[in-house]
């Protein structure tokens, strides 16, 4: 089997084949980095808890500048989660047209 290595295609190709990798990478960093976390509610469930947890052990110890900043970003996840789902399914319907597999690999073929 001949092997080929991008550097043997023409710029143009070189060019378009660097291109998909972009869009593949970034849907893949933004899903895994940002969305399956807090573009769920089940991820701030997780948040909500973590900052309770936090809150319970800060004022186990006496630190009441920190329980006040649990306490204060507690207050602020409402807001957050809205945004953040709301962005969440912006960026789905995205993957799901422009990013879809589908539409990079017509891309692809109908270059």
């Amino acid at each position: 089997m001949k092997k080929h290595s991008c550097a043997s295609l023409p710029a143009t190709e070189q060019n378009e084949l660097l291109g998909v990798g972009v869009a593949l990478t970034l849907r893949a960093t933004i899903e895994f980095f940002f969305i399956r976390r807090r573009g769920t509610r089940a991820g701030w469930d997780v948040t909500r808890a973590f900052l309770s947890g936090a809150k319970e052990f800060f004022a186990s110890k006496g630190m009441d500048g920190m329980v006040e900043s649990a306490e204060r970003f507690l207050q602020e996840v409402p807001f957050k989660e809205g945004q953040w789902l709301a962005s969440a399914e912006r960026w789905r319907t995205l993957t799901d047209t422009a990013l879809s597999d589908a539409s990079i690999d017509t891309w692809w073929n109908d270059r």
